[in-house]
This record gives structure tokens, sequence and C-alpha cells, in this order.
């Protein structure tokens, strides 16, 4: 089994993510895709695949953290420098969220297109999350 979408660098799993991955290769998981969901996350994404050999990572803006990225040559640039790196397998998780009112919607769709615009520029695949905006995502 292979894990296409995990979160190994949400705070309650950053003291024991080798006991996870461990875990998980117990259990018959081997090997995973940690999931950025901000500039920032996505780093620390990259690192703990650097570090793990079975784990790697995607680079993204989840529509939930949109709003703190204003400046769309930033994000192409973190998204492009990242996106490079040979653990890198896909960007994203990037889309739309109409569950909450925040970010604005219309926020998170301006991250979105910023995202499948950058995206277009490479050959990896992305992830899209969607939550309850089938019809705005399509």
């Amino acid at each position: 089994m292979f894990d296409t979408h995990c979160h190994l660098t949400f705070k309650a799993l950053a003291s024991r993510i080798d006991q996870v991955v461990s875990r998980a290769a117990a259990a018959g998981v081997h090997g995973m895709i940690t999931v950025g969901t901000s500039p920032d996350d996505a780093v620390a994404a990259v690192k703990i695949a650097e570090r793990l050999e079975t784990v790697y990572a995607a680079v993204g803006l989840h529509p939930h953290y949109a709003a703190g990225c204003i400046d769309r040559q930033e994000l192409a640039e973190s998204m492009g420098k990242l996106g490079v790196h040979p653990k890198v397998v896909a960007l994203g998780e990037m889309g739309l969220d109409n569950h909450y009112d925040d970010p604005p919607r219309s926020v998170q769709r301006r991250a979105f297109r910023w995202q499948l615009d950058i995206a277009a520029e490479t050959d990896l695949p992305i992830i899209i999350h969607n939550r309850e905006a089938t019809d705005d995502t399509l």
C-alpha cells in the first residue's frame, strides 16, 4: 500500500514522525506523500521527505490558508523552487472549501487559479481539495 495523502507536518505528529512512519510500514504502508498546506508547511514536508526514504512530498496552498498568500509571484517562486526537488511528486493541496466562509471564497478561488497556472508549467500532478465545492472546482 501507498498512502497518497497524509500530513506528517501537523503539530500533533511532530514529535513522533518516525514512529508514525514505522507503524505505517509495519501495517503494510510502504510509502507516503506528506502534503504541504502553505509555503512554510511545504518546506517542512520536503525536509521530512529528505530525511525519510519512503516519504515523498507535495507542495501547495490549502484553501484554508489562502488568505495568508496575497502575492502570486511569491507563491509561484515557492512552489517552483520546491517543485523541482526530487522528493516532490505533486503540487497541492490546492482547491476550494465551501464548508467555511473564512477565508472568503473569492480569496480561495484566486489562490486556486494561481496554483493551477503554476501547475500548468510543470509535469507534476496536482492534489485538489474539494469540500462542498464540486461545481466551482470543475
